[in-house]
């Protein structure tokens, strides 16, 4: 019966089995040959088997106890097999390839060789076993051959690449744009879960759904740079600071990044809810030639689709983008009020808004006036959305992509489902954005200039999208 003593994290073992003695015989005996004094025992190691991470420095420490004082010196020899020395682990004190030596001193009591991992960080390979056999020369020897067995597994690994700067100045009640950065696993043993602290912030896994708390397969992290997406969406006017925890089973230590901004009451700059457009009484049918992309224009007692404004307010022009559809043809394109509460109860801001529904084409395109912004030194854009719960086609396509036009032409997308295969799969906040209300937003800090414009398609009159509260705001 094998019995082990563990102190510490150090994993010290004490390990002897009763049974098994180690006589050490004396050189020279007394005056009656039939007698035979043994002057020490050994304790033998027997089928130890145990296990540690490679990065365990303090290693794990074997100690052999004598029976009683030996009264005469010898050595004992540890032969290797398995795991290679020097690569995989190295011993203390020092051995080789070809095993060690102890040395037994007259009067020792204890014998003890400590075995310490090489920390392999970044290679993943496979547990490896150190095998030991024991055998004693000179004065002392083993009753019987004795083994032990030491496994070095590697610690599961998890390194993130990037940081999350402080967000610095976000305007109240409107999130800014997320911040990303990649994890990359080696050897994980779990899921890699992230948690956030500060009611601020929110995590995501593909930038669109952010919520506090997210679990992420660790098969997914392991095979590629798997990216992480964090927001700050401030909700008054202060300081904030907060956590993202990273976390998986087995890692030595969490990763924890810290999370820092502040909220500023946004200014206005520029936009539209749509309430100066006089409301029209028909669906709209454009006359321009469906087989051709062609400018929407304004028709008498229809829904308005253009509107030209002044000052702050924000005027719009729409075209249309041909796919060989039959294009708008009494559809219920340009500005509309809430039809009676059909759709929903009511616009986040005034009575009207613009819609897209049934356009029959590769796009109705709305482009925006564009919004001077060289005297500010933050920017954020906003546009609050609905999506009528419908069943939507890929293959129409159907689609709703918002997106502002920086300096130099550059794209800023607010909201994009043109490049997914279905709008019914979209989860923003945790749920479908089908039947809600969601406002999109995205930050233009650094833009002089910037047009909004609104571009969607869909195919059958239930089927279609409402814009509203176009807002550009600053600081």
């Amino acid at each position: 019966m094998n019995t082990i003593y563990q102190y510490g994290s150090a994993g010290k073992r004490f390990l002897f089995t009763p049974l098994l003695l180690l006589l050490i015989v004396l050189g020279a005996c007394n005056e009656d040959p039939g007698i035979s004094l043994p002057q020490s025992a050994l304790l033998g190691i027997v089928d130890t088997d145990e296990t540690i991470f490679e990065d365990e420095d303090s290693g794990v420490e074997i100690e052999i106890t004598f029976i009683e004082p030996a009264l005469a010196a010898g050595t004992v020899t540890i032969d290797f097999d398995g795991a290679d020395y020097g690569t995989d682990f190295t011993t203390d004190p020092a051995g080789s390839e070809n095993g060690l030596t102890l040395n037994v001193a007259e009067g020792a009591t204890t014998l003890s060789f400590t075995v310490l991992p090489v920390n392999n960080t970044g290679v993943l390979d496979l547990s490896k076993t150190v095998g030991m056999s024991f055998a004693a020369s000179g004065g002392v020897s083993f009753g019987l051959d004795n083994a032990a067995a030491i496994t070095i597994v590697n610690r599961p690994e998890l390194s993130v690449n990037g940081t999350i700067a402080d967000f610095g100045r976000g305007l109240v009640d409107i999130p800014t744009s997320a911040q990303s950065l990649t994890l990359n696993g080696l050897g994980l043993t779990g899921d890699v879960t992230l948690s956030v602290e500060g009611a601020q912030f929110t995590v995501s896994t593909d930038n669109s759904n952010f919520v506090q708390n997210e679990s992420i397969d660790r098969a997914e992290v392991e095979a590629t740079d798997f990216a992480i997406y964090v927001r700050y969406l401030p909700d008054g006017v202060a300081s904030h600071a907060g956590t993202l925890t990273i976390e998986s089973d087995e890692l030595a230590t969490p990763i924890v990044l810290n999370l820092a901004g502040e909220g500023v009451v946004p200014q206005f700059i520029a936009g539209t809810s749509f309430e100066e457009p006089a409301l029209g009484t028909d669906n709209y049918t454009s006359t321009g030639d469906a087989d051709f992309d062609h400018d929407l224009v304004n028709n008498a007692a229809e829904f308005v689709v253009d509107y030209v404004a002044a000052g702050s307010e924000l005027g719009f022009d729409a075209g249309f983008k041909t796919n060989g559809g039959s294009g708008c043809t009494s559809d219920t394109v340009g500005v509309v009020d809430n039809f009676a509460g059909l759709d929903f109860d009511s616009y986040p801001d005034g009575t009207q808004g613009y819609a897209i529904f049934d356009s029959d084409g590769a796009a109705v395109e709305v482009t925006f006036d564009a919004v001077d912004l060289s005297a500010f030194s933050g920017v954020t854009a906003t546009v609050d959305v609905f999506i009528t719960s419908a069943t939507y086609e890929a293959s129409s396509p159907d689609f709703l992509d918002i997106y502002v036009l920086g300096d130099g032409g550059t794209r800023i997308d607010l909201f994009r489902t043109s490049d997914i295969d279905d709008i019914d799969d979209l989860v923003i906040d945790g749920s479908s954005p089908e039947g809600r209300w969601i406002t999109v937003s995205a930050d233009l800090s650094g833009n002089a200039t910037a047009t909004l414009v609104v571009a969607g398609n869909t195919n059958r009159d239930d089927e279609g999208f409402y814009i509203d509260n176009v807002r550009f705001s600053g600081f």
